[in-house]
């Protein structure tokens, strides 16, 4: 086992988040308000990792075609954002995730995680909630426009 519940919560202390931690538990539960909205972080210790998770983050798309456009975007990102990852859960619901091995964890890589995590979660939720939601919605990478000659 690489850290214990104890030191994550020094750790979220450290970091300046509330959260709550039922005793015995090696689950958290926290949040913030990002510039976009407000977010709910769970996170998870286990034997090897922890885990933070925004579940959900975006909820399942609306129709077929938002659908099909979200989840080609989703791939895209996930080629380029960094220690964070994005899935769909059970009920096709987005969700935004860091996970960590626990082996030498430490205050940074901590840190980080969160950052990475609050980073993105400001970055693309707004962009992921209208594809999801708006049949053509804009996607950061569709081709751009051609100018006229």
């Amino acid at each position: 086992m690489g850290i214990t519940a104890e030191a994550v919560d020094g750790y979220f202390q450290q970091y300046g988040w509330s959260f709550t931690r039922e005793p015995e538990s090696n689950d958290w539960d926290t949040s913030f308000r990002g510039e976009v909205s407000t977010f709910r972080i769970l996170a998870r210790l286990t034997n090897d990792w922890i885990f933070f998770v925004i579940n959900p983050f975006v909820l399942a798309p609306q129709s077929p075609e938002c659908a099909a456009r979200l989840h080609w975007h989703l791939l895209r990102l996930n080629q380029d954002i960094i220690l964070a990852k994005l899935a769909l859960d059970e009920d096709d619901d987005v969700l935004l995730a860091v996970e960590l091995p626990t082996e030498n964890l430490d205050y940074s890589e901590f840190s980080d995680a969160i950052n990475a995590l609050c980073y993105y979660a400001d970055d693309i939720y707004l962009e992921l909630l209208n594809l999801s939601r708006v049949p053509g919605a804009p996607s950061r990478y569709d081709p751009p426009l051609s100018e006229p000659e």
